[in-house]
């Protein structure tokens, strides 16, 4: 599916969605014709914000391409819920593959929306190594990482600034004796090699990459 069909499908269901929650009697802000936008939240824009009474939730509308792009803003505004009273987040996918990423419902647990990002992330970083983008595989596991250094902080309840690089995420979870010397170590590493690919350097070797990733998925096993 090309971007705009994704993009025109995650529109439709934002609409959708909006109309479902106004009949609902909630106030709704939504990125949809003939309604108020929602606030910033978190450094970035969901989707939707609906309210009634004390309870907010915030809507991110996501296919599978988009919420491997957006896994970062997916990730701040996860953990914004689970460290912000009566707020839930919800993450939308508007058309999951059922062999690979799992369809997600309003009201499914944040860790289950991270568990699915993530997943949808390796999946992308197999795809490049297939390919031998080590480049591409490179800051895609970077993205990864940072998804489970938040989920890390989160597990524990800390307030993280989610705009830190790499390296500030793993010192500040270092600091609190979240995570390993090798995990911290290892986030350095991603860090130094986003940083060459920024000025045009070579990326690692594939077989670096493919290191890399079975760390990552062990990570994701252990962080669950």
């Amino acid at each position: 599916m090309t971007k705009s069909k994704e993009r025109s499908r995650e529109d439709r269901k934002i609409a959708d969605l909006a109309r479902e929650y106004l009949e609902l009697g909630y106030e709704v802000y939504a990125q949809a014709h003939g309604f108020e936008r929602p606030s910033p939240v978190a450094g970035t824009t969901p989707d939707l914000v609906v309210k009634k009474g004390s309870q907010t939730v915030i809507i991110e509308v996501e296919s599978k391409g988009t919420a491997v792009a957006r896994s970062d803003a997916i990730a701040e505004l996860s953990q914004y819920a689970k460290t912000t009273p009566n707020v839930r987040f919800d993450l939308v996918m508007t058309n999951p593959r059922p062999s690979t990423t799992p369809s997600l419902k309003p009201g499914v647990s944040s860790r289950h929306i991270e568990q699915a990002v993530t997943r949808a992330l390796f999946e992308e970083i197999n795809i490049a190594l297939r390919e031998e983008r080590a480049d591409l595989a490179t800051l895609l596991e970077a993205t990864a990482l940072r998804a489970l250094l938040l989920r890390a902080g989160a597990t524990r309840e800390l307030r993280l600034d989610s705009r830190s690089d790499l390296r500030a995420l793993a010192d500040a979870l270092m600091k609190r004796k979240v995570i390993s010397k090798p995990v911290s170590e290892l986030a350095a590493s991603l860090q130094s090699y986003r940083n060459a690919l920024a000025h045009n350097r070579p990326p690692p070797s594939l077989e670096e990459v493919k290191g890399i990733l079975r760390k990552l998925e062990s990570l994701n096993t252990v962080w669950r």
